[in-house]
C-alpha cells in the first residue's frame, strides 16, 4: 500500500467536488488503497482549512460534520511524529509542514495541486511532489470556538513581523505557531488517537457520499469519462 502525504489543497479539493482527481483520492483511502500520514500539525492544518468559509460555503458541510469525517480520517491514517526539521527549505511556511510530514514520515510520495512549491526539496531530498491526477491513475471560520487571546505588545509585534514576512494574517500565523507547539508537546499517536475518538473508517466513507456535484477546482480536472471508467463514480 502506498503511503503517501496529502498537502491541504488536495483535501479541500477532495471534498468541494466529487468529480476531480482529488475526490478520487480520498476514496482510494477510504477503500485501504493509499495510506495518507499526518503530523498533528498537519492535522490541525487540515481542520483549519476546511473550516474556512470560502471551502464550507463550496463543501456545505456543517463544523460538526467536518470533525466527524476528520476523525474518520484519522482512524485510516498514519501518525508521523516529528523528530527532524530542515527549515527553511521552502518559501511558504505552511508548505514546510507538509514537507517535515513527508520527510519524518518517509513517504512514498507527497501529493499536491501546487508541484512547483515544492521543487526546492525535490533534489536534496529525493521527494516525489505527485500531481492528485498522477496517483489515482496509477492506482464560516475556523471554528466557532474561538479564544480572544490577549499578548503582551512586544509579542504581538514580532508575531505580526513574522506574519507579514510568511504572507498570512495574524490570526493564521498564531494558529499555526500553536499547532507546532502541541505537536511539539504532545505524540502525534496520542493526540490523533484522542482526536479520532469513536470514530470509524464508515464515518469517513460517509463523509464522501456527500461530496457536492461540483466543477473540479482548476489544476484538479480529470478526463472526460475517467472517474466512471475506473469505478470511482458515486
Amino acid at each position: 500500500m502506498k503511503r503517501i502525504v496529502l498537502d491541504t489543497n488536495v483535501l479541500a479539493a477532495g471534498y468541494r467536488s466529487h468529480n476531480g482527481a482529488s475526490f478520487a483520492i480520498l476514496q482510494a483511502i477510504g477503500f485501504l488503497q493509499i495510506r495518507p500520514l499526518v503530523t498533528v500539525a498537519l492535522f490541525l492544518e487540515y481542520e483549519a482549512v476546511l473550516k474556512r468559509t470560502e471551502h464550507m460555503d463550496a463543501h456545505g458541510m456543517a463544523l460538526t460534520d467536518i470533525d466527524r469525517a476528520l476523525a474518520g480520517f484519522l482512524t485510516l491514517a498514519e501518525p508521523v511524529e516529528v523528530h527532524y526539521q530542515w527549515r527553511p527549505q521552502l518559501s511558504d511556511a505552511k508548505d514546510e509542514m507538509v514537507l517535515e510530514a513527508a520527510l519524518n514520515g518517509h513517504a512514498d510520495a507527497l501529493i499536491t495541486h501546487n508541484v512547483r512549491d515544492f521543487v526546492q526539496a525535490k533534489k536534496p531530498f529525493g521527494l516525489r511532489n505527485i500531481k492528485a491526477w498522477r496517483i489515482v491513475e496509477g492506482t464560516k471560520d475556523m471554528s466557532t470556538n474561538t479564544y480572544p487571546l490577549k499578548l503582551p505588545a512586544s509579542i504581538k509585534a514580532a508575531a505580526a513581523r513574522l506574519a507579514k514576512e510568511d504572507g498570512v494574517s495574524l490570526n493564521q500565523w498564531i494558529a499555526s505557531a500553536v499547532a507546532q507547539k502541541i505537536g511539539a508537546v504532545e505524540t502525534a499517536a496520542e493526540f490523533l488517537k484522542k482526536r479520532a475518538g469513536n470514530a470509524t473508517r464508515e464515518d469517513f466513507l460517509k463523509s464522501l457520499e456527500n461530496v457536492p456535484d461540483n466543477p473540479p477546482m482548476e489544476g484538479d480536472e480529470l478526463p472526460e469519462g475517467w472517474m466512471k471508467a475506473k469505478g470511482y463514480q458515486k
